[in-house]
C-alpha cells in the first residue's frame, strides 16, 4: 500500500513513530559522540602530566650533570620531587624500574622496594608486567585496566599514561578514573530518555489531537456526502458550526442538502401534477433552481401549448447538464493545476532544505576560517617577538666577537714581549757558553746547561711564531665573522619589518573573515525562514487539492442529477394530462 493511499490516522502514526526513531538515533550518537569526547580529554590530561614529570626529570638530569653531581643524587631528587606532586586534588605519580621492582608510590608506601611483576586486579590481570611491556614495546603508551583501593566496594575502570626514562630504566607513570564519566553518561542518556519519552508523549497526544478535531470530522463529514450521494437528504449535516475548511465543507454541503431538499419538494408537487408550486433559485449562479423555475414555467406552457412545449423543457434541461458537466471539467483541471502546483512547492520546500544545510556549512567554513585567521596573526606575533629576541641576541653575540679580537691583540702583545724575553735568553746562554769555554774543564758543565738553555729559547721563539700565526688566522676568522653578523643583522632587521607587515596584513584578514562569518549567519537564518514558508504552502496547497476534489465529486453528482432531469423532462410529454395548472386538470 502506497503512502498516499493510507488512511490520515495512519500517517499521523507513521509520522510519530519516525520522529521517536530519528529522536533515538540522534540520542545514541549524541550520548556515544559525548562519551568518547570525554575520555579522549582525560587521555590528553593524562598524557600532559606525565610530559611534565618527565620534563622536571630531564631538567635534573640536566643540571645535575652539568654540576657533576653524582646520578644517585639525580635520582633522589627527581623521587623526592614526584613524590610531592599532585594535580587534580588526589592524582599522583609512581615509579618502578624495567624489572618489576617498586622504586616510589606516594599512596603505597609498603610495595617500595618490592617486585609488582605479580601484582593483579580482581580479574587476575598483571597489570604492573602490562604496563612494563608497553614501554618496552613503544617508548610508552595508556593502558585502560580495573582497580579497587581499600576505600572502593567495587573495582572502578581506570585508565593509565606510562613512559620510560631509558637512562635510568625507569617506568614512570599516573592515571585517573572514568567511573565520573560513567556517571555523566547516566546523567545525561536518563535526561535524553525523559526528553525523548516526553516529545513521544506530545506527539502521540498531538497526533490523537488531530485525529479527534480533523480526521474524525472530514470522515464524518465523507459519510454523509456519501448518504447524500445515494438520495437520503434527511441525512444531518454535523460540523456545521465549526469553523476552518472542515466547517466550510459542512456548511457547503448543508446548502447543498438544503438546495437538492428544495428541488426534491417541488419535483414531488410536480410529480403529484401539482404545476402550482412556487420556487425561486437561491442565486444567479443557482442553475439547478433557475432551470426548475423554468421547468415549471414551461411546464405550465406545456399544458396550454402542448408537446411543443415539452420539447423545448427538454432543451432546456440538456443545457443544464452541459453547464454542470462544463464546470465539473473546470473543478477536475482546477484541482490537477493545485495538485501540480503542490509538486512544485514540495520541489522548492526540499531545495530549500538542501539550501539551508549547505548556508550551514558555509558557516562552519567561515567560523573555521575566522579562527585560522586569528590564530596566524597571533603565530605572527609570536615570530615577530622571536626575531626581536634574535636581533637581540645577534648583537650580543657581535659584541662577544668584538671583545674576542680585541683579546687575540693582547695575545699578540704578549707574544712580542715573550719572543723578546726568548731573544734575551739566547743571548745570555750564549755568553754564558763563552765564559764556560773560558773556565776549561771546571765550566764545560756549565756551558752543556747554557747550551740546553739556548735550545729552549729557541724552541720558545719556534712556538710564539707558531702562536701569533694561529692568532693572526683567529683575527682573520673573528673580522669575517664581524662582517658576517653586522650582514646578519641587516638581514634580522628585514625580516622583522616583512613579519611587521605580515602581522598587519593577517589583522586585516582576521577582521574580513568576521563580515564574512557574519553575513554567512544572516544567509543561514534567511534559508531557514524560507524553508519555513515553503512548508507552510505545501500544506496549504494540500489542502486546497483535497477541498477541489471534494468539490468535483460533489459536482459529477450534480451533473448526474442534471442528467436524470433530462430524462424526466423526456417523457414529461406522455405525462402532460397529469398535470394541473390553477385547479384544473388538463385534457389529453
Amino acid at each position: 500500500m502506497r503512502f498516499s493511499d493510507m488512511r490520515i490516522a495512519y500517517r499521523l502514526l507513521v509520522v510519530v513513530l519516525v520522529g521517536a526513531l530519528g529522536l533515538t538515533v540522534f540520542a545514541f550518537v549524541s550520548l556515544t559522540n559525548l562519551r568518547t569526547a570525554l575520555e579522549h580529554e582525560r587521555e590528553n590530561k593524562t598524557k600532559e602530566h606525565i610530559e611534565v614529570a618527565q620534563t622536571m626529570i630531564r631538567g635534573i638530569m640536566q643540571e645535575t650533570a652539568r654540576a657533576d653531581r653524582p646520578v644517585a643524587e639525580a635520582q633522589r631528587m627527581a623521587l623526592a620531587a614526584l613524590q610531592a606532586m599532585r594535580y587534580a586534588n588526589d592524582q599522583y605519580y609512581w615509579i618502578n624500574d624495567m624489572s618489576g621492582q617498586m622504586l616510589m608510590h606516594p599512596l603505597n608506601h609498603a610495595l617500595e622496594g618490592t617486585s609488582v611483576l605479580a601484582l593483579k586486579n580482581e580479574k587476575g590481570v598483571a597489570i604492573f608486567a602490562d604496563m612494563i611491556d608497553v614501554v618496552r614495546k613503544s617508548g610508552g603508551g595508556f593502558y585502560r585496566y580495573d582497580w579497587k583501593t581499600s576505600e572502593d566496594i567495587a573495582a572502578r575502570t581506570k585508565i593509565s599514561y606510562v613512559t620510560g626514562i631509558p637512562e635510568w630504566g625507569w617506568v614512570v607513570g599516573t592515571g585517573v578514573y572514568l567511573d565520573d564519566i560513567d556517571k555523566l553518561y547516566r546523567t545525561q542518556a536518563w535526561w535524553l530518555g525523559s526528553i525523548g519519552v516526553l516529545a513521544l508523549v506530545v506527539s502521540v497526544a498531538a497526533a490523537l489531537a488531530i485525529t479527534r478535531t480533523v480526521v474524525k470530522p472530514l470522515s464524518a463529514v465523507a459519510r454523509q456526502m456519501d448518504e447524500l450521494a445515494s438520495g437520503r437528504l434527511d441525512v444531518k449535516i454535523t460540523g456545521i458550526e465549526r469553523g476552518g475548511e472542515i466547517g466550510t465543507m459542512a456548511r457547503a454541503l448543508g446548502t447543498v442538502q438544503s438546495n437538492l431538499a428544495s428541488v426534491a419538494s417541488a419535483a414531488n408537487e410536480i410529480a403529484q401534477g401539482n404545476l402550482t408550486v412556487s420556487f425561486e433559485p437561491r442565486s444567479e449562479w443557482d442553475k439547478l433552481g433557475i432551470a426548475l423555475k423554468t421547468m415549471l414555467v414551461q411546464l405550465r406552457s406545456l399544458v396550454a401549448e402542448t408537446t411543443s412545449t415539452a420539447n423545448s423543457v427538454y432543451d432546456g434541461a440538456k443545457a443544464i447538464s452541459a453547464s454542470v458537466e462544463n464546470q465539473a471539467a473546470a473543478s477536475n483541471e482546477l484541482s490537477s493545476s493545485v495538485a501540480e502546483i503542490t509538486s512544485t512547492m514540495e520541489e522548492l520546500s526540499a531545495s530549500s532544505s538542501q539550501i539551508s544545510e549547505h548556508s550551514g556549512a558555509v558557516v562552519d567554513i567561515a567560523n573555521r576560517t575566522l579562527d585560522s585567521s586569528r590564530n596566524g596573526a597571533e603565530a605572527m606575533e609570536q615570530l615577530a617577538v622571536r626575531m626581536a629576541s634574535i636581533q637581540e641576541e645577534n648583537r650580543n653575540s657581535l659584541n662577544d666577537i668584538i671583545g674576542l679580537g680585541k683579546t687575540s691583540k693582547e695575545i699578540s702583545k704578549v707574544m712580542t714581549i715573550i719572543n723578546a724575553i726568548a731573544d734575551q735568553t739566547k743571548l745570555i746562554a750564549f755568553n754564558a757558553a763563552l765564559e764556560a769555554a773560558s773556565a776549561g774543564e771546571s765550566g764545560r758543565r756549565f756551558g752543556v746547561v747554557a747550551a740546553e738553555i739556548r735550545r729552549l729559547a729557541d724552541s720558545v721563539t719556534d712556538s710564539t711564531s707558531e702562536i701569533e700565526s694561529k692568532v693572526n688566522e683567529i683575527q682573520d676568522s673573528i673580522s669575517r665573522l664581524v662582517i658576517t653578523s653586522e650582514k646578519g643583522a641587516s638581514g634580522i632587521v628585514e625580516g622583522m619589518t616583512a613579519t611587521t607587515h605580515t602581522a598587519e596584513r593577517l589583522g586585516e584578514l582576521v577582521e574580513a573573515a568576521s563580515k564574512t562569518a557574519s553575513a554567512a549567519q544572516q544567509i543561514s537564518l534567511s534559508t531557514q525562514q524560507q524553508k519555513t514558508a515553503a512548508n507552510q504552502v505545501v500544506i496549504a496547497l494540500r489542502e486546497i487539492v483535497g477541498t477541489t476534489h471534494h468539490t468535483a465529486q460533489s459536482m459529477a453528482q450534480l451533473s448526474e442529477v442534471s442528467r436524470n432531469m433530462a430524462k424526466l423532462s423526456s417523457d414529461m410529454d406522455a405525462l402532460v394530462h397529469r398535470f394541473r395548472l390553477d385547479g384544473e386538470t388538463t385534457a389529453s
